[in-house]
């Protein structure tokens, strides 16, 4: 997946320092064609910084691009899980492999992810995405006071697997800049871009609460120990709902007081799409189904008719509609 350049340009701006005394050395662990490395250069040469790049790329065609691109840079072509331990560098730059070992047919996936949890153990898991393995490998080959930045998965500031790597980076390095790009990538990836420091850390690592107050998303302050449960019930209608409304559903237009039936299919993200999307329910396609008041349903009707937010479980993506 190829680095815009505005986006590749932003990255280095946010790394490289403004004034440096001596030469800082640059690595992109998996540069691909070297599109991270062109951007720090071009952003020293207006700085007036010197640097020296370092890239690493497992595949030869796309080595062999980024030492056109860069000459005189030093570009390995193989693993960055072969870099020397004691090799270290003050500002990193990377935009890694996505792809996990549960994609088929992808043998160097495979054996990346093989070879991360060999390196850091129960940091990293088979249902960790490689790019979150990589942002350990550059921590580790992170500088006194260096810079990481980072265009990874989106998923890596919430989610389950990450959360041992998010723990051990925030232990170790303090969140400069955290941001949503808004260039498009080729793969159906949504992405962050992370700007990480050596020194000293702000607690618990923060990367989901910026993103959501970025995206405007309302800040709220819960109870210390509150829970849905003091406050909703949860439930989940199956077989026998399903068979308790068949002979009471109806089109809504031919029974003003019956009630709109809302299935899976109707539910998108904050939005009901009953009456404007045809649906299939009970063996025929509805254009608005509705459900007859009737008294041999009269219980399952009064206990759903009540404030409550739908989720579409069918889906894959989990959409909820209040």
């Amino acid at each position: 997946m190829l680095t815009p350049p505005s986006l590749a340009t932003a990255l280095a701006e946010a790394c490289l320092p403004e004034h440096h005394v001596g030469e800082l050395r640059v690595l992109d662990p998996a540069c691909g064609t070297g599109r991270l490395l062109v951007a720090a250069r071009s952003v020293a040469a207006r700085r007036g910084l010197t640097i020296a790049c370092v890239g690493v790329e497992c595949e030869p065609a796309l080595a062999a691009i980024a030492r056109d691109a860069l000459p005189g840079a030093t570009i390995h072509t193989g693993d960055a899980m072969a870099l020397p331990r004691t090799e270290h560098f003050d500002v990193i730059l990377m935009n890694p492999p996505y792809r996990g070992r549960m994609r088929k047919g992808d043998a160097q996936a495979t054996k990346r992810a093989s070879a991360l949890e060999a390196r850091f153990g129960s940091l990293v898991g088979p249902y960790t995405d490689p790019s979150t393995g990589f942002m350990l490998l550059a921590a580790a080959h992170l500088a006194r006071a260096g810079r990481l930045g980072a265009i990874v998965p989106v998923s890596i500031v919430a989610a389950r697997d990450a959360r041992p790597a998010r723990t051990h980076l925030a232990a170790r390095l303090r969140t400069l800049d955290c941001w949503m790009p808004t260039n498009k990538f080729d793969a159906d990836v949504r992405t962050v871009c992370l700007v990480l420091e050596q020194g000293d850390t702000e607690g618990p690592c923060d990367w989901a609460s910026r993103l959501a107050a970025a995206a405007g998303v309302p800040g709220v302050t819960a109870p210390a120990r509150a829970t849905i449960g003091d406050v909703a019930t949860a439930t989940a209608d199956f077989r026998d709902e399903y068979y308790a409304l068949q002979t009471h559903v109806v089109e809504q237009h031919t029974d003003a007081s019956a009630v709109p039936l809302i299935t899976c299919g109707l539910i998108d993200p904050g939005a009901s799409r009953h009456g404007s999307r045809r649906v299939k329910a009970y063996g025929r396609t509805w254009t608005a189904p509705a459900v007859r008041r009737h008294a041999d349903i009269q219980a399952q009707l009064q206990a759903r008719l009540v404030p409550k937010v739908l989720v579409a479980t069918q889906t894959r993506i989990i959409e909820p509609l209040a």
